[in-house]
């Protein structure tokens, strides 16, 4: 059992030592001339930066695998693709202190991190539609259509008529217990509304010059 234990501290410390070298710091990779990261913790003397970066990962692996409650090797490469993306992060953002790193990985959880992929999947999806050449040709041809079944949906809900509250323009407000009711005729040339259960009143469509929305009505000061 001991030797087991130990071969798996032994697995984890390489699989640790890999991701900071190769994935999050790089180390031998040629510099990019556009490369703008910069992480001052690397210029501390105070403190070994390696070493103290290896440590942290140690135990946030351990923090990380029990969010994810993580038991197969499956679930475990996942935890490390979690684990790598967390230093990247906390890096990131250039701290100057070891206790500002700890604060930015304890911020940094396997939830924060889910939601970023789930974020950054969901745009990745809306660039794809909003760019694939099968996309555009797509719309384009169904343009018309969708244009016609709004319109359709937009005259049908008119006909079916929406109740609005009485308006005292003098006082800018609402009339107390006083509503009206305005529908379209299901011929679409006459427009007709009652307040409450009064006369009902009728306007052609035909004589409407225009229409006043939002701040531009008279009645809305």
């Amino acid at each position: 059992d001991d030797g087991n234990n130990y071969s798996n501290l032994l697995r984890t410390c390489e699989q640790i030592v890999q991701i900071l070298c190769l994935k999050v710091l790089r180390i031998g990779n040629i510099p990019d001339n556009g490369e703008t990261n910069y992480c001052p913790l690397v210029f501390l003397t105070a403190l070994p930066f390696f070493e103290e970066l290896f440590s942290r990962a140690i135990n946030l692996l351990h923090k990380t695998k029990r969010e994810m409650k993580a038991r197969s090797s499956s679930d475990l490469e996942k935890v490390y693709q979690v684990l790598q993306r967390q230093l990247s992060e906390a890096l990131a953002s250039q701290p100057t202190t070891f206790e500002r790193l700890d604060a930015k990985l304890g911020n940094l959880s396997y939830w924060a991190v889910r939601n970023q992929w789930q974020e950054e999947q969901i745009e990745r999806e809306r660039h794809t539609l909003a760019n694939s050449p099968a996309i555009k040709e797509l719309k384009k041809s169904l343009e018309g259509e969708i244009k016609d079944l709004v319109k359709k949906q937009r005259l049908q809900f008119i006909k079916n008529g929406t109740e609005f509250p009485v308006w005292n323009s003098q006082r800018n407000q609402r009339v107390k217990n006083k509503t009206w009711f305005a529908f379209l005729t299901p011929n679409e040339k006459v427009i007709q509304y009652y307040e409450n259960d009064g006369e009902v009143k009728q306007m052609m469509v035909e004589n409407i010059a225009a229409m006043l929305t939002g701040r531009r009505c008279p009645h809305i000061k």
